[in-house]
């Protein structure tokens, strides 16, 4: 049975993290120069009839012999610790980037997951960030259940929102504005209507229009024609 799409992603950011920790292991570890320069030497005794011969005509007066500069070896360390630091590093900022992600993949599924509850209290705040993480007609239901017709206007508008983004006429983003999505539409039909609805949607939500359940149902019966519309518009650009 193929795993589930958040096990996969899990698998994924595991497997990354492992060779971020293995990276600097890999790459920087101790300098063979450095192993080389601190391994003890052992001297091996010579024949002074070998070296008599061996030296014979050489000249060790002064001034005659430089000695090779030494090698540099403690910026070869402190590159190969800085490297490590910030292996170290990375691995820590990828557990908490996968810690961050994955409870919060679990809490919008508990949210998201949470059976019709018509007493339960509507957080439309979370929702309107995480639009495509919940069920909106079924919340819908649940706030017209509880006469809340206010924030089921603000559903519907979320859920219009939505619908216009799965068909990629829109790009949705939490924090861009109705009016960024409103120039984001290019048909002049849909353009007009989303801004009518974008106008009922804000007189209603911030106060200038008590809606009671016989203007909630000419409010939800403009937002249905609007969806309808969208699928006609889909079909017609997929033939042309």
């Amino acid at each position: 049975m193929p795993l589930p799409n958040h096990w996969m992603k899990l698998t994924i950011f595991i497997s990354c993290l492992l060779f971020l920790f293995c990276l600097p292991q890999i790459g920087f570890g101790q300098d063979t120069t450095t192993q080389y320069l601190q391994k003890e030497l052992t001297v091996q005794p010579i024949d002074q009839t070998d070296w008599e011969e061996a030296t014979a005509g050489l000249d060790y007066g002064e001034g005659k012999f430089t000695p090779p500069p030494k090698k540099d070896t403690a910026n070869l360390e402190f590159l190969a610790t800085l490297f490590k630091i910030i292996g170290i590093l990375a691995v820590v900022v990828a557990v908490a980037f996968l810690l961050r992600y994955f409870i919060g993949i679990q809490g919008m599924q508990k949210a998201s997951n949470k059976k019709f509850d018509p007493n339960a209290k509507i957080d439309t705040q979370t929702i309107a960030e995480h639009i495509h993480e919940f069920d909106l007609p079924t919340l819908i239901q649940q706030a017209i259940a509880q006469k809340d017709f206010t924030v089921a206007t603000r559903l519907y508008y979320l859920l219009t929102i939505k619908t216009l983004s799965d068909k990629n006429l829109i790009h949705w983003k939490k924090d861009k504005t109705n009016r960024n999505y409103l120039n984001e539409l290019t048909t002049f039909d849909l353009k007009n209507q989303f801004s009518q609805l974008t106008n009922i949607f804000e007189r209603v939500w911030y106060g200038e229009v008590t809606v009671n359940e016989a203007i909630f149902g000419e409010i939800e019966g403009q937002f249905k024609g609007f969806t309808s519309r969208i699928e006609r518009r889909v079909q017609i650009n997929r033939v042309t």
